[in-house]
């Protein structure tokens, strides 16, 4: 029953999503009309100035802990390389942990840069799921599957970019979850050598040509070692995107920065949706292997609770225009969060946050309809 409902409510989702982008359009292209700009005399844009600062403070601490999460990891993979153990192994598990979430975190905020299509090279690179384990690695059923296994294959940067998602976008070769697997599931005997220790393996042509009886322990290795270090490259080039506004002064006219944080909000509220409707599907959560399939939706809805009310407050601004429908939104984000805090989480509760869930994007609607509505009335006027 609960799935026909979210199969139903899913569909009314793209409605209003379609819904939504037309009315944000028009709302953007009032916008672009020569001065004065068309802002409700309801709207408080010193407020709003306020907002976008806190959102920009956010946005910089969250900057600054991901570069030392991903650095961390970084030093993880490398040390867990020098020596496969058990106990590297799971510092370089809780070093993913960290940079990942950061990574979230951050994509969760709309000063992380354009929220981009979900198969969007960059993004898709750094965080596709769910994946086909077996495109990367051989499987115990299939033992000779995997780019690790194809002599043919190359294991250079350069090599597995052009195999991420070649035919099909669960066939991920690089990324945050095609390094989760290789470290969660599988064993630290599968990186190690037999033999004396010998240094962490630089992807290099030399490399590539000298393989020996262990040439799949090898690449193996060079497999981790290239994707950790593209994870490290195309994390600097996110954090970098030139698009992106760096102050509140770079910022566009008042209703138009509206106008981004709700389409990027939706967006985070749909990907939510897509998350939470796998969390109980066996090997689909994002995150399954690590076990952190929850902590990766929850801190979506950490994001939007942050975007619409404390620190950033975006909901105070438009609640002038729509009170009903931030409080509406007020409410599913805390029993959201609250579901979210649990240590433990039922099947029961887990639907029941599917459907706080579902109600997200229609919530985040009405808002923008207030806004195009206001806008309207004032351009009625002039």
């Amino acid at each position: 029953m609960v799935n026909h409902l979210v199969t139903r409510l899913i569909s009314t989702g793209i409605a209003t999503s379609r819904s939504l982008t037309l009315g944000l359009m028009l709302l953007l292209s009032a916008c672009s009309e020569p001065l004065p700009p068309v802002v409700p005399a309801d709207l408080d844009v010193a407020k709003l100035s306020v907002s976008l600062t806190a959102l920009a403070t956010l946005q910089l601490e969250r900057q600054q802990q991901l570069m030392l999460d991903a650095a961390s990891l970084r030093l993880s993979i490398d040390e867990f390389l020098q020596e496969p153990d058990a106990q590297r192994q799971q510092a370089a598990q809780t070093a993913w942990r960290s940079a990942h979430l950061a990574f979230l975190d951050l994509a969760a905020l709309p000063l992380a840069g354009p929220l981009r299509e979900p198969l969007a090279p960059l993004l898709y690179q750094i965080d596709a799921w769910p994946i086909e384990p077996g495109y990367l690695d051989q499987l115990p059923a299939y033992p000779d599957s995997g780019l690790i296994s194809d002599l043919t294959v190359p294991i250079t940067p350069e090599s597995l970019r052009e195999q991420n998602g070649f035919t099909d976008s669960s066939e991920v070769s690089l990324g945050f979850h095609a390094l989760e697997y290789l470290i969660f599931d599988r064993d630290a005997t599968d990186f190690r050598i037999p033999g004396p220790a010998s240094p962490r393996i630089e992807p290099t042509a030399d490399a590539q040509i000298n393989v020996n009886a262990n040439e799949i322990i090898v690449r193996r290795r060079l497999v981790l070692d290239v994707i950790t270090l593209q994870i490290t490259a195309d994390l600097d080039l996110w954090l970098t995107d030139p698009k992106r506004p760096n102050a509140p002064e770079d910022l566009m006219l008042p209703t138009g920065e509206i106008a981004r944080l709700l389409a990027h909000s939706l967006q985070t509220a749909q990907l939510a949706i897509t998350e939470v409707n796998r969390l109980l599907i066996p090997g689909e959560g994002h995150g399954v292997y690590s076990q952190s399939s929850r902590p990766a939706l929850c801190s979506k809805v950490s994001g939007l609770k942050q975007i619409f009310f404390a620190p950033v407050r975006l909901g105070d601004v438009l609640s002038p225009l729509a009170a009903d429908a931030t409080q509406n939104l007020q409410k599913s984000l805390q029993a959201a969060t609250d579901l979210c805090a649990l240590t433990e989480i039922s099947e029961l509760e887990t639907s029941r946050l599917e459907l706080l869930l579902l109600a997200l994007p229609n919530q985040i609607e009405a808002l923008s309809a207030a806004l195009t509505k206001a806008m309207a009335e004032v351009q009625n006027q002039s």
